[in-house]
This record gives structure tokens, sequence and C-alpha cells, in this order.
């Protein structure tokens, strides 16, 4: 399947859990992508993935790059190297998946959690969009996909800061979707996912010491990052042009 095949794509987070997922299903679809990451740790699987990459788009489709989305300045730096690498100046897809996690009850809450979360999920996530936003207009498809969360609106344990970022997110692809629809044709949304087994859901858990909540849902297993990404690959593509504006639940029927 090559339904992606031409287009260009920023998947901010991409080394791990749901953005891997998800870098790994635009390229299936004939992508060539760029995926962020922060820490020197994540090196070796960043190359790993760029090379997966290669094997399922072509060669040189992938390429990583260190960046901090935290850094107002980091976009600019992002767009630079993507154009460069692969010598066009349009971006076709941003997938804002990159973020961070810390549960707290009200009363154990600080300030340094609340400008973390905030100053990465909500603020890194705006001004990266912005810097990339002259690209995305040079596209004749532009889509835009921000990751939030089912946080955002089930009540979780813990979650005073966490879920107030994921819905502040989806509030902004809201807005998002009318103000860049109408001029410019690009197509924004949210997907929600549910619980998904990730590296960062799971140390979230530990270190918050909150015990893990239930799971009632139709579906009888947690997610995987695949899960999401598939949504994520339909949600970009030519078929799904008039569908904008949305929060797309991807939760296995638990909300």
């Amino acid at each position: 399947m090559s339904s992606l095949k031409g287009k260009v794509a920023i998947v901010t987070g991409g080394v791990r859990g749901i953005g891997r997922g998800i870098a790994l299903e635009l390229a299936k679809n004939g992508a060539r992508v760029a995926v962020t990451y922060v820490s020197d740790s994540s090196k070796d699987l960043a190359a790993e993935l760029v090379s997966q990459i290669d094997e399922l788009a072509g060669a040189n489709s992938g390429i990583a790059i260190q960046a901090d989305i935290a850094d107002l300045k980091s976009g600019e730096l992002v767009l630079e190297q993507v154009q460069q690498k692969f010598g066009q100046d349009a971006v076709d897809i941003l997938v804002n998946n990159a973020g961070t996690s810390k549960f707290s009850l009200l009363e154990d809450l600080t300030e340094e959690d609340f400008d973390l979360q905030f100053g990465i999920n909500v603020k890194g996530l705006i001004f990266f969009t912005k810097a990339i936003l002259p690209a995305l207009k040079k596209s004749k498809s532009g889509r835009i996909i921000n990751l939030s969360s089912g946080a955002a609106r089930s009540g979780q344990l813990g979650s005073t800061i966490y879920g107030s970022t994921k819905a502040s997110i989806n509030s902004l692809t809201k807005v998002w979707a009318t103000e860049l629809g109408r001029k410019y044709g690009i197509t924004v949304l949210a997907v929600n996912p549910g619980p998904v087994i990730t590296e960062l859901f799971t140390q979230s858990l530990e270190k918050s010491g909150l015990p893990t909540p239930p799971f009632p849902a139709a579906a009888e297993r947690l997610g995987q990052p695949e899960d999401i990404a598939e949504m994520v690959g339909l949600l970009v593509t030519e078929k799904s042009h008039w569908f904008t504006g949305e929060v797309v639940n991807v939760n296995g029927g638990r909300f």
C-alpha cells in the first residue's frame, strides 16, 4: 500500500511507544518520515527506526532529529533539517505526539509539575506547530494530528494537570480546524488513546504510587501502539479530507 507516497511527515516524540508505531505506519504507506526525540539514550533506537523507515518507504526516507519540544526554537530547527533532507519546502503531515505525564493527587502536586506538563504538552505543541505551519500551508493536503488522551474527560485519579493539558489539546484542535481549514485547506484532528501499553504509561503509573485503575472496556485487552497508529494512518489519507475538528476516541470501547 502506498497511499501516502510522496508525502513528508513529521512525528514528534516518534522514537518510542505510540509515536514509533505511527512513524512506521506512515512509512508503510509510503511517506517519508522525520521523527524527533529528546534524550541521548534514544539515539540508538532512533537510528534503528530510521533504518526501518528506509526499508518500508525506500532509501533516504527517514530522518531522526534530536529536539526538545519544550524549547520554542525547536520547530524552526526541525523544519530546516527536514526540508534539507527531503529536498522540498512543503510538509504534508504533522503528528504532535511528544508529551510528558506525571500523575499526582491535588494535595501533592507542585508548580514544577504544572510548568513541566503544560510547557511540553500545550505550550511546546502550540509553538512547534506554529513553526511548521508555513510548510504545511505549501502542501495541497495538509494534515495535523494531535495526540491527546482519554484522561481529558475520564476523571482519572491523579490527572489534575495531565488531564487538563489534554483537554487543552482537544480545544485547540477545534480552533485550528476552523482557522486553518477555511484559509489553507488543512485538516486538524485529535486522537484520544485509551490505556496503551507503552514505557511512558507504565513509568508514569509506577512513579505516581497510585493504584492502577481498572480498564473496563468492550475490548478484552489494553491497547498496543499499533492500534493507535493504524487510526492515525487512516486519518491522514485523502479519504479523510472532509473529516476535521473532531476528537477521535481509540480506546477499545472504554470511555
